[in-house]
């Protein structure tokens, strides 16, 4: 995969595992300024700007080759043998003076949040305390045990037994995509636009390009829908399912194996990054919150960058 070169000259990595509403609001600027790889052992779609690739795996870049790297929620889909080589690889296709950046689900706020609620509801069991208590159980437990794709979680959103508030404002707008109702999702702007053309229409205006991306497309939905029906089934090997629930110490100490330093947490608004506040990858669109409430850490490689020693 060609590596690419931000505005500022630099080469930058991002690796994420999922999120509709993420790639809607941020992949317009980490497509365009990133190298990015989506962790997904699903067949990749024709022609995609994103390379699909399995983690357990090597990554496929040369020693050295980026500046930073950003890495958003990939840990918890990682068993903890993978996450070691994983880590090992981010830091060698880094740069000497390169910064990692890491995100994942705060466990250390989760808990907290379980303790808080289940004494609450203890206390007072009403409908509010007990939803909220409930939605902290799943995010500790259910999202590792699931055997369903979306589990309890997307059960009980179904079925109107969340406080949406409360998930809204404290777990993101991840979770957005299930809150929205058919009048919600988006329309066409006009009839116009929505008409659909005529079988003659549609003959006239084929070219050789478009016959063989329609045959690239029916390739692709052929080979994705044999994929769920077989070994995409298991939530585990397709990842969905959450294997780590890392917190600052498990952090810590993952990134300094390979050699990592600086070990230092961050929020959604600040990195060392050069240029992150332009790339505002934590950041909600929609207003100054973070988009996915998460803990973030930054390390660096050891090494020389820009012609200054990095400690």
């Amino acid at each position: 995969m060609e590596i690419k070169k931000a505005s500022d000259g630099r080469a930058n990595l991002h690796i994420y595992r999922e999120g509709d509403e993420y790639f809607r609001q941020k992949s317009k600027i980490f497509l365009t300024e990133f190298t990015t790889v989506i962790y997904n052992v699903e067949p990749p779609p024709p022609d995609s700007p994103m390379l699909y690739w399995d983690l357990a795996q090597p990554l496929p870049f040369a020693d050295r080759s980026f500046d930073a790297v950003d890495c958003y929620h990939v840990y918890e889909h990682l068993f903890r043998e993978e996450a070691d080589r994983f880590t090992g690889e981010v830091h060698r296709v880094l740069k000497p003076g390169g910064i990692y950046r890491v995100s994942v689900p705060d466990l250390e706020w989760i808990a907290g949040e379980y303790l808080k609620y289940l004494e609450a509801a203890l206390q007072d069991p009403s409908a509010t305390n007990v939803k909220r208590y409930r939605w902290t159980v799943m995010k500790l437990i259910e999202q590792s045990i699931r055997e369903k794709t979306g589990g309890l979680m997307l059960e009980a959103i179904r079925r109107g037994e969340f406080d949406r508030a409360y998930v809204r404002e404290h777990y993101g707008e991840a979770f957005d995509a299930f809150f929205r109702g058919p009048s919600e999702r988006p329309q066409p702007a006009t009839a116009e636009v929505s008409r659909k053309k005529t079988l003659r229409q549609r003959l006239f205006s084929l070219t050789p390009q478009k016959v063989s991306r329609k045959i690239r497309w029916l390739d692709y939905e052929r080979k994705l829908a044999e994929f769920k029906r077989g070994r995409g089934k298991d939530l585990r090997f397709n990842r969905e399912t959450v294997s780590l629930l890392p917190d600052r110490l498990y952090l810590k100490l993952l990134l300094a194996k390979p050699g990592f330093t600086g070990f230092s947490i961050k929020d959604y608004k600040t990195s060392d990054i050069p240029n992150w506040a332009k790339y505002d990858l934590d950041r909600s669109n929609n207003g100054d919150y973070p988009f996915d409430p998460s803990l973030y850490v930054e390390v660096r490689k050891g090494g020389v960058a820009d012609g200054r020693s990095s400690q």
